[in-house]
């Protein structure tokens, strides 16, 4: 009877810890420009809040000091800068473009989820590089990113 009680513990907590997949199938079916932004908007929200929740699960790591999560926080501030200027330079040639949203949303998408590829294996213990939550973050990965 424990045993069952600790499997159904344990499984609610996974449940709870999911990272919620990113879904860029809506690029498969867009058959305007306009579907192409709204799409690549969408996804790269959905993209934010992976990254989000990552973050906010790494700033909840008892291991990590106060002064590691504020070099964290530090160190994601400066990324995003650099994300910022890098996407804006290579959209800035389709600023007068119907294509302009998505390829600054499309650059964005990408940077994020890298940065969420990059970032997943720090959720693990320290000393080790795969664990099951970081799995769940690279699993919530769209299928077709490029890795």
């Amino acid at each position: 009877m424990h045993a069952l009680l600790l499997v159904l513990a344990i499984s609610m907590i996974a449940l709870s810890c999911n990272a919620r997949a990113v879904d860029n199938s809506c690029l498969d079916d867009a058959a305007t420009q306009r579907a192409l932004n709204y799409c690549a908007d969408s996804v790269r929200l959905q993209s934010t809040q992976l990254l989000k929740k990552l973050m906010g699960e790494l700033h909840l790591r008892e291991d990590l000091t106060a002064e590691e999560k504020d070099k964290l926080s530090q160190i994601h501030q400066v990324w995003y800068e650099s994300v910022d200027l890098d996407c804006k330079w290579k959209s800035s040639s389709y600023k007068r473009s119907t294509q302009f949203p998505y390829i600054l949303h499309n650059c964005w998408t990408e940077k994020i989820l890298q940065r969420v590829e990059w970032l997943a294996p720090s959720l693990c213990p320290k000393g080790q590089t795969e664990c099951m939550i970081s799995r769940q973050y690279i699993n919530a990965l769209p299928y077709n990113f490029n890795r």
